[in-house]
């Protein structure tokens, strides 16, 4: 069973090899449209995979304490069920 047609669509090309997506640059066929933009962007536009990954932070030891927890703000959790009073949590980190 599948969520929606479309993924069985894309299973049942996994099994017939239809591959109606057609790169329009050099014509390698593929059987998903995302396979087929993945492949523009890593082939024809040379955007590396790790290009859309956020920059690491620098490791906690090298940063400041007095810096670590400059912009805190609470955070708030809220837990409860249908019908019933919620109830609040304020979390906090650090030492």
């Amino acid at each position: 069973m599948f969520r929606a047609k479309s993924t069985l669509v894309n299973h049942v090309r996994t099994h017939t090899g239809e591959k109606p997506f057609e790169c329009a640059i050099c014509g390698r066929s593929f059987a998903q449209r995302t396979a087929m933009r993945t492949h523009i962007k890593l082939v024809h536009l040379k955007i590396h995979r790790s290009a859309r990954i956020k920059p690491k932070l620098p490791p906690p030891e090298t940063i400041p304490k007095s810096d670590m927890y400059k912009d805190e703000s609470p955070l708030i959790f809220e837990w409860g069920r249908q019908n019933e009073q919620c109830e609040y949590f304020t979390v906090t980190a650090g030492p």
